[in-house]
């Protein structure tokens, strides 16, 4: 899904999780934005998994070049 049409669903939502009368969120618009908040942390967690990965990746592609040339 394209960064426009989260944005687009993401304003759905919250209009319909609105209590248009007291103006006020009810219960559902809360849990809501936790989700949203905690998928961006579960992205960014994943992330770094992956620039931790490729580090991992070029040390040992490294350390196999130093090796071979020490032999």
């Amino acid at each position: 899904m394209s960064v426009e049409k989260k944005k687009i669903m993401s304003k759905i939502v919250e209009k319909e999780m609105w209590d248009h009368y007291s103006e006020l969120p009810n219960p559902a618009w809360y849990e809501y934005k936790n989700k949203e908040e905690m998928n961006k942390i579960d992205q960014e967690k994943a992330n770094d998994l992956k620039r931790i990965a490729v580090a991992l990746e070029k040390l040992a592609k490294l350390l196999t070049k130093v090796i071979k040339d020490n032999a």
